[in-house]
């Protein structure tokens, strides 16, 4: 394979990545992760109390302003409408920063030298997120689902985490130092703060347990730092399973980081790919390979029942008036209650199996997805609703109006878990950024092209398909063919076409010899993908207070419909 010249390579840019990597700290280690944990979770509490509190009390002011009246005791505005939006314009209350509620939140808590400020800080930033991202969603400026009310977070049903920051400046003046270079690749690592020591270690403040040893080794990220083409911007520590987990936010420079401009050469030799997603297979090709669904979560069904049912026979310890303690096993019990030794511990079973469903899914997704995007040169998919596919049906009311009709509900929430444990969205969340790193393209089909409906030799569409019809008949050609076969090899002609009108719109010159052709049934020209990888692809929720009825209004007779599948031949 010959080397890539500078013709097929663009210019370098910083690439943010994260390493995340499991740690083995020993319990004064783990002793302090836990306490800074706890520190983050009680700042976020207190900054969002003082942001909760500065909205009660502008809601009171407006409340006054609205029915305020003058010396006559009449009102200043008349039109209730038009007092309210007035009051809403005029009364003005500063919601505190994390800045104002830093002060007040050591002043308020004696212990905090104990733990590292950036914990701290953390936890108020991720408040402050939160009140933004509500106040985004309520005003219509965020897509996708509605953001409810920032709520406060519990010590039990929370995620343990917190977030240690990094001066990247620092780091490169420091990086610059040959002799600086060398003892971070000898493990020696002197003031350079949040980093791997060595490769089998990763320095944190001596606060948060000093220099934790890490499952695995942090080669790669370590040899980087030492070539002075990464430097670490944040460091998340969590609490996850059976695991504390790291996850290390690097900013990257160097040769791996400058974006390509041309595939590769076995990105050519792969050409174009469509994908059709599915539930029985997690996706079919549209060079003819599928891709096998392994079904993660009725793999592990029987253990995740089994713990939950350990769960559900444990209880709870609660002082009686005589100061007496008493097993109860009601969760709505009143009082003070705290879990017994047996409860933690089947809790910790059940956190485990959750854990290690997600941690089996997360690995085979990102398996099927970078080989998709280092294998060919432009990856198609669909744009999909989940949360339409995902939608409970709706209550069939009786004739008469006495009780419900049965709507199949109980089926539909089996093929709903089965949706939900491909992952389809973050199928699409990899691609999109997988095929920006190896220099392939990801095309986003519209998810009302008749993929399914049209023949993919002569471009006839069938009017229905039902979906117990698995095998594609054309009435027109006579085409026998697989159904998602014949969809996939639509979706790769539709990502084709879009991506030459993109080119022509852009006056640029679109690029088909590195595109490549969609490879037509029976003439593969590699060999199938016969080992189960993946998860399957894209879907994105449709925007809050949207709702499609059939399919979309016909566009005027003026300009092209981009859904159009291209006749073959």
């Amino acid at each position: 394979m010959s080397e890539t010249t500078a013709a097929e390579r663009g210019s370098a840019q910083p690439r943010l990545r994260a390493y995340r990597v499991a740690l083995d700290p020993t319990p004064t280690q783990a002793q302090a992760l836990a306490r800074h944990a706890g520190a983050n979770r009680k700042a976020f509490n207190h900054h969002l109390a003082a942001k909760v509190a500065a909205h009660e009390r502008w809601r009171r002011l407006v409340i006054e302003a609205t029915y305020a009246t003058g010396p006559d005791g009449a009102w200043l505005v008349t039109d209730p409408d038009r007092a309210l939006e007035h009051a809403r314009k005029t009364v003005k209350v500063r919601v505190p920063s994390s800045m104002d509620s830093m002060p007040t939140f050591k002043a308020a808590h004696d212990w905090y030298p104990e733990v590292d400020l950036y914990a701290l800080s953390s936890g108020m930033r991720a408040a402050d997120a939160a009140w933004k991202n509500w106040l985004d969603s309520f005003r219509g400026a965020r897509a996708g689902q509605r953001v409810g009310y920032p709520r406060h977070r519990s010590k039990h049903h929370t995620r343990h985490s917190f977030t240690l920051f990094h001066s990247k400046e620092g780091q490169r003046q420091k990086l610059l130092d040959e002799e600086r270079r060398r003892k971070l690749l000898a493990g020696e690592v002197a003031g350079l703060g949040l980093s791997p020591a060595g490769y089998r270690r990763l320095k944190l403040p001596a606060k948060a347990g000093g220099s934790v040893r890490v499952h695995g080794n942090l080669r790669p990220l370590a040899r980087k730092m030492s070539r002075g083409h990464a430097v670490v911007c944040s460091v998340t520590i969590s609490r996850g399973g059976r695991y504390w987990w790291a996850s290390i936010l690097v900013e990257e420079t160097g040769p791996d980081t400058v974006l390509r401009t041309r595939p590769t050469p076995a990105q050519e030799a792969g050409g174009a790919v469509g994908i059709d997603w599915g539930v029985n297979r997690l996706a079919t090709l549209s060079d003819g390979a599928t891709i096998a669904n392994p079904r993660h979560l009725r793999r592990a069904a029987g253990k995740l029942r089994r713990a939950q049912r350990d769960l559900s026979r444990t209880g709870w310890w609660r002082d009686t008036p005589a100061g007496l303690p008493e097993l109860v096993h009601n969760p709505k019990t009143r009082g003070r209650r705290r879990p017994t030794r047996g409860r933690e511990q089947a809790q910790r079973r059940l956190a485990r199996a959750h854990a290690d469903l997600a941690a089996a899914r997360a690995g085979y997704l990102h398996q099927v997805t970078k080989q998709l995007a280092t294998g060919h040169s432009m990856v198609a998919i669909e744009d999909l609703s989940v949360a339409g596919m995902t939608r409970r049906p709706r209550p069939r009311k009786r004739e008469g109006g006495a009780g419900f009709e049965p709507n199949g509900a109980k089926a539909k929430a089996g093929l709903t878990r089965s949706i939900l444990d491909t992952a389809p969205g973050e199928l699409r969340r990899q691609l999109t950024y997988k095929t920006a790193w190896y220099g392939s393209r990801l095309v986003v089909i519209d998810r009302w092209a008749p993929t399914s409906k049209t023949c993919s030799t002569c471009g006839a569409a069938k009017p229905k398909l039902r979906l117990s019809e698995r095998v594609f008949a054309c009435d027109e050609c006579g085409t026998v063919i697989d159904r998602d076969h014949n969809a996939a090899i639509n979706i790769a002609r539709l990502g084709q076409a879009q991506h030459n009108q993109v080119a022509r719109d852009t006056q640029e010159t679109p690029d088909t010899t590195s595109a490549g052709p969609a490879t037509p049934p029976g003439e593969t020209g590699k060999r199938p993908w016969t080992r189960p990888p993946g998860q399957s692809p894209p879907g994105d929720a449709p925007e809050p207070g949207t709702k499609r009825e059939g399919r979309p209004a016909g566009r005027s007779p003026g300009r092209s419909n981009p859904t159009a599948l291209p006749r073959a031949g």
